[in-house]
């Protein structure tokens, strides 16, 4: 089941805050410098130099005749969600940092116009904790240096500077309901807020909650725009966080996880699939769950899968439907086990380990997905679910290039007229099968679907870069 490229960037950006893991006790986190700290930024033509000084210059001088990596990029301001070519640019290179004259410099060459540039510190692999025999967990270090080359990059970093304070407030609380009430969470700028609309005060975090399934963290950036994230209950969440949840997770001392799942054969695995894609029901494989032994039968196309992999050790990932993204640990009920498949009779049995949830399950061989099942009822839901939704994402680029403003639905509907159906409203009934859009005419827009199991998938646009959506968990599955 493949995410297709027209909206992979909207998919992405679903996954930013869902992906996130809140940090293992007691961790520390090295610092970021910026302006702030001393770290001065000039740039000539295609020359990027930073000169560490102040508070920074003792953390740069720890890196001088190592080459570090430079990462440039581009921060639009808050556009259509799904409007045509969206994203932006980014660029990597590399530089040495070198002490002259008692100072610490860094030299890059960078071409393009660019908002901000990270200076990475080195990325040592390392096991920290081992869950289970075969999972790795890593850490990917936060930046060294971080600056603004525009004024829209200094606004960026404001936003992530906000930002990342309302996330560490978020990840100090549980993250699934019941949700504790107002007044009961505190902390150095932490305030309660009477509604979930409502906005604290300069360098404040603002926290609501109706004490069970409702939570929503805000705060305003320096300019005065809000920034939130909110869980509406029943996998429906809502952020303008998405962009900076992202780099947030990638590079701002968060957890990395890696799952690495060792085989214990000799020579690499030969069932390697050129699109990358896991086998599946449609290729004919199946699988049997009878109390905690599955099995999983290769028939029809998916034969030839079986006989790469017939002799081998291999692995098997299961997760649940309702996968529980609290605590520092994104894996902690993952089912993790192996078998050797047989050299004969197409089929390849798991003995589960006991608790697991094995609802959506991907055999791998030396880290390679060989297929995925669904034994439980719960996952088949999962894959009904996403399977209505997906066509939203060939369609997904509502609005033309340049645009400031979504067409009407009827619009946007004549043009994928097989595909789409125009909604009155945002909560219209979407007929099965198909996808309904609804357009405000103006910063507004929404997909919609009707699953087989009577869910509702959705993703929205509510303008200001805030996207509503309950699709990301079931994204996180696959």
């Amino acid at each position: 089941m493949r995410i297709r490229s027209a909206s992979l960037t909207i998919a992405s950006t679903l996954l930013a805050i869902a992906a996130l893991a809140a940090p293992a006790a007691g961790a520390a986190t090295q610092p970021t410098f910026g302006a702030a700290d001393g770290v001065q930024v000039t740039r000539g033509g295609d020359t990027l130099e930073l000169r560490f000084t102040g508070a920074s210059a003792a953390g740069a001088a720890e890196y001088v005749g190592t080459e570090l990596a430079v990462r440039c990029d581009e921060h639009a301001p808050a556009g259509l969600l799904f409007g045509d070519g969206r994203s932006s640019g980014s660029d990597g290179t590399s530089a040495t940092v070198r002490r002259a004259d008692g100072t610490v410099t860094l030299r890059a060459v960078v071409s393009g116009s660019y908002d901000t540039c990270d200076v990475a510190r080195p990325y040592v692999e390392r096991v920290l904790r081992r869950t289970g025999p075969w999972t790795r967990l890593n850490q990917r270090p936060a930046p060294l240096a971080r600056v603004p080359l525009t004024p829209a990059g200094t606004t960026w970093i404001d936003e992530y500077d906000h930002a990342v304070a309302l996330l560490a407030v978020a990840y100090r609380q549980p993250q699934t309901p019941p949700y504790a009430l107002p007044g009961t969470v505190t902390g150095a700028g932490v305030v309660a807020l009477p509604g979930p609309d409502a906005s604290p005060g300069p360098d404040e975090v603002g926290y609501w909650s109706d004490g069970a399934a409702h939570v929503a963290y805000v705060t305003l950036s320096g300019a005065g725009r809000r920034l939130l994230t909110e869980d509406l209950g029943h996998g429906m969440s809502r952020t303008n966080l998405n962009e900076i949840g992202s780099e947030f997770g990638e590079s701002g001392g968060r957890w990395y996880y890696r799952l690495s799942v060792g085989d214990a054969d000799p020579d690499r695995t030969p069932a390697a699939r050129g699109d990358g894609d896991a086998l599946g029901s449609d290729d004919g494989v199946r699988a049997r769950l009878v109390g905690r032994r599955l099995t999983v039968s290769f028939t029809g196309r998916s034969a030839k899968a079986f006989r790469a992999i017939a002799g081998r050790n291999v692995s098997l990932r299961c997760s649940s439907a309702t996968p529980d993204l609290s605590g520092d640990d994104p894996f902690a009920d993952a089912t993790l086990t192996q078998a050797r498949v047989p050299r004969r009779g197409g089929a390849v049995s798991f003995r589960l380990p006991a608790g697991g949830h094995p609802d959506v399950c991907t055999l791998s061989d030396d880290g390679r997905d060989v297929a995925a099942v669904t034994p439980t009822a719960d996952g088949r839901a999962v894959v009904e679910d996403l399977r209505a939704f997906l066509p939203a994402f060939d369609v997904a680029e509502l609005a033309p290039k340049g645009a400031t403003a979504y067409p009407t639905a009827a619009a946007i509907a004549a043009k994928h007229p097989k595909t789409l159906v125009a909604l009155a409203r945002p909560g219209a009934p979407v007929p099965r099968g198909r996808i309904g859009v609804w357009s405000d005419g103006a910063q507004q827009a929404l997909l919609a679907a009707e699953s087989p199991t009577g869910h509702r998938l959705v993703m929205a646009d509510e303008g200001n870069g805030v996207v509503r959506s309950n699709i990301y968990n079931l994204l996180l599955l696959f």
